[in-house]
């Protein structure tokens, strides 16, 4: 490669500077490409329709750098579980996940966006931890239990409408839970806010077929 600068550069008469960062996404395709192996032999793949079915957990986050990387324009359905908690993500992946069979974890990040967040999870959702201000983009229906805590809402707007579990809103900065799911299966948790909440408060948004949990 030197010698192809130093050839190229007498024949202009000009310094040439290769930029880093062509040579650091080479490498990081050429690393991936094993990954990706690995990943396909899991994966049920409909060219015509631009879908995959992975049939495998996503707990290791390379398989998500392959699927932003080589799939982009396709959706993603997950028959398991979806872990991304403590990559210290400011995003989520560019990934068009549409529905994860079992859980999905996005907790102990940076995040300040549901950009990218899957529609459909079936089992737990878990988003605790984080810098986020609004639930836009979150899942529209969580079979399990969904947690928002410890974050800066202000507002439970965009939440899904029905949570099939308990549902977790404690510690945050909310002032009215308008806009709360429809329907909990589960607890209702949402102590330590800006306001302090009442049973009255939560009932009148949201029908909780377990108990309301203030601490």
């Amino acid at each position: 490669m030197k010698k192809l600068i130093g050839l190229l550069e007498n024949l202009s008469g000009k310094k040439i500077v290769l930029e880093d960062s062509v040579f650091k996404s080479r490498k990081m395709d050429e690393r991936l490409i094993p990954i990706k192996k690995e990943l396909e032999k899991s994966m049920i793949i409909d060219e015509s329709n631009k879908t995959i079915v992975i049939k495998k957990d996503i707990c290791d986050y390379n398989d998500c750098l392959v699927l932003e990387k080589f799939y982009q324009g396709y959706t993603i359905n997950v028959n398991g579980s979806v872990n991304l908690s403590d990559q210290h993500l400011k995003k989520l992946p560019l990934i068009n996940f549409n529905k994860i069979n079992d859980c999905f974890d996005c907790s102990y990040n940076k995040l300040i966006s549901f950009k990218n967040c899957p529609k459909v999870v079936g089992g737990d959702f878990y988003c605790s931890d984080n810098q986020l201000i609004s639930l836009e983009h979150c899942p529209k229906v969580v079979g399990g239990n969904f947690y928002c805590s410890r974050n800066q809402l202000t507002s439970l707007e965009y939440s899904p409408k029905v949570v099939g579990g308990d549902f977790y809103c404690s510690r945050n900065q909310l002032t009215s839970l308008e806009h709360c799911p429809k329907v909990v299966g589960g607890y209702f948790y949402c102590y330590d806010n800006s306001k302090k909440f009442t049973k009255e408060d939560v009932l009148k948004y949201c029908k909780v077929d377990g108990k309301i949990k203030f601490k």
